[in-house]
């Protein structure tokens, strides 16, 4: 893929789309790309989906490499734009709420946890309840509620499974 971002005959819009799977896939490995990779990917950033998804990965990216002050404003700027949608959204909250996790920044997390809920539910988003329920897991594992936490860590498996498996 990035070869693909890197070469000069490939039209934008197709690189945009590119892209957009590029940062899903490094942020699945938890990884961040090289400098000029980099900067390919922020050229690519614009007001559609995929447009919108590039700016969630490299918002995360950032997180990845312990920007945060930059990470939480480009976040925010995610999270309210107007043609985001609501999946795009819900991933930014998301990966907003394990960059708090991994900033030592916990207050806001039970909110954002609230509003990823509802943003689920009223979108229909069932394929993204298995993230959900790993990130209430982890929130109630950071304030020592290890039995509930266990209950979700479960649930997320369960929900993983039947996602896998064609069920969703």
């Amino acid at each position: 893929m990035e070869e693909w971002l890197s070469e000069q005959s490939i039209d934008t819009d197709t690189k945009r789309l590119i892209a957009s799977y590029y940062v899903q896939y490094l942020l699945k490995l938890h990884q961040s790309p090289n400098d000029n990779i980099f900067a390919i990917l922020q050229t690519l950033e614009n007001d559609s989906q995929q447009g919108l998804t590039v700016s969630t990965g490299i918002t995360r990216i950032y997180g990845l490499n312990a920007d945060y002050q930059q990470s939480y404003s480009y976040f925010d700027k995610v999270i309210s734009h107007p043609a985001a949608s609501a999946n795009v959204k819900a991933y930014a909250i998301a990966y907003l709420i394990l960059t708090y996790s991994e900033g030592q920044v916990f207050a806001p997390n039970a909110k954002l946890i609230s509003e990823l809920n509802l943003l689920l539910t009223e979108n229909d988003l069932h394929q993204l309840r298995p993230l959900y329920d790993t990130i209430v897991a982890d929130y109630y594992q950071s304030i020592i509620a290890f039995d509930i936490a266990l209950d979700y860590y479960q649930k997320s498996l369960n929900g993983a499974e039947k996602s896998s498996s064609g069920y969703l």
